[in-house]
């Protein structure tokens, strides 16, 4: 049984030093832990009675975290336990104090005084090896606790980052070929690199930090407002121009940074539905052709194949993660 224990107590704290370290160090993996929670959750809250399903979805992912934390501190304080657990009998109990159980109480008792350093001294390991499996344990808690308040401002200073490029994104009125293709008639070049920076920087938030996906804000704040804001400058970009030069480079510049970010997309998305069928690109292409105020590009802009593929499966990643996400469908599929 002594042998069990050391095993089993071993394996655990290794278990979420490595979890610890791929959530905290090393985000862009995500730990079990937190991808179990965040899932969980999620799928939780959005069976949830209509009335507090929208409340439940928006706090699912901070309450993952928090939970993630308090995992990691009981996993920790119950596989040190069980290292003291064999040794449970010879420890030094205080005169000033009655302790009942001198088993797995104690040694419980132990781990989580030592883990969260309360240092309270009542019960302490006799012998060497005990006190320095002490020391141990306050150093990992204080490693765990560190790391936790370190890693919570640097993922919510990234959620404020995120929200407003996706409100900034949304407040321009791009998501149509009317918008679109104001925007680019005032400067384009600018808008179109601005929203570039936007899309690459949302890319590299959601796959720092997975968890994000599982905050819920509102519609407008959302990388759904973002994504359909970039696609919309994206696809009027084929049909402007800047100052007499093409916006080719930027608009190509663009795309590379959507394909990106519909990549990092489908696993948070829902499946397409059977049967359904998404805008037709070519009639989407031919409305922001009609919508240019720039007549001479729009003669010579062209629409390859590569470009209305592309622009179906970033409809489909779109309307999958809006699905999943509940927010209300593309103005183009509501027409």
């Amino acid at each position: 049984m002594a042998a069990l224990a050391y095993v089993l107590g071993t394996l655990m704290i290794v278990a979420t030093g490595v979890d610890v370290f791929r959530t905290v160090l090393l985000p862009s993996s995500s730990g079990v832990v937190n991808r179990l929670l965040s899932r969980g959750l999620w799928a939780a809250a959005r069976r949830a009675p209509g009335r507090v399903r929208t409340g439940a979805m928006r706090t699912s992912g901070p309450l993952s975290v928090v939970l993630t934390t308090v995992v990691w501190l009981v996993v920790l304080v119950v596989g040190f336990a069980l290292l003291y657990l064999p040794e449970a009998g010879g420890l030094a109990y205080s005169s000033d104090a009655r302790f009942t159980d001198r088993g797995l109480g104690s040694a419980l008792y132990l781990s989580g005084a030592s883990l969260l350093t309360l240092g309270f001294g009542d019960v302490v390991g006799q012998s060497a090896v005990v006190r320095l499996l002490t020391v141990v344990e306050a150093g990992s808690g204080l490693g765990v606790l560190t790391a936790t308040l370190g890693y919570l401002p640097a993922m919510y200073t990234l959620v404020s980052e995120l929200r407003t490029a996706n409100q900034a994104v949304a407040d321009l009125g791009a998501d149509t070929p009317e918008g679109a293709a104001e925007l680019l008639a005032m400067d384009g070049a600018a808008v179109l690199e601005a929203v570039r920076r936007d899309v690459i920087a949302a890319r590299q938030h959601l796959q720092r930090f997975p968890v994000l996906h599982y905050f819920h804000p509102q519609h407008d704040e959302s990388v759904v407002a973002l994504m359909r804001g970039a696609t919309s400058l994206w696809v009027a970009g084929h049909f402007a121009d800047d100052e007499g030069q093409p916006l080719h480079r930027h608009q190509k510049a663009l795309e590379m940074a959507l394909r990106r970010l519909a990549d990092e997309l489908p696993p948070h998305g829902s499946r397409p539905r059977a049967g359904a069928e998404g805008p037709d690109a070519q009639e989407l292409f031919a409305q922001a052709r009609a919508a240019s105020q720039h007549p001479e590009a729009a003669g010579a802009g062209e629409v390859s194949e590569e470009s209305c593929a592309l622009l179906t499966r970033l409809h489909e990643v779109l309307d999958g993660y809006a699905s999943r996400h509940e927010y209300p469908a593309a103005k183009a599929d509501q027409a």
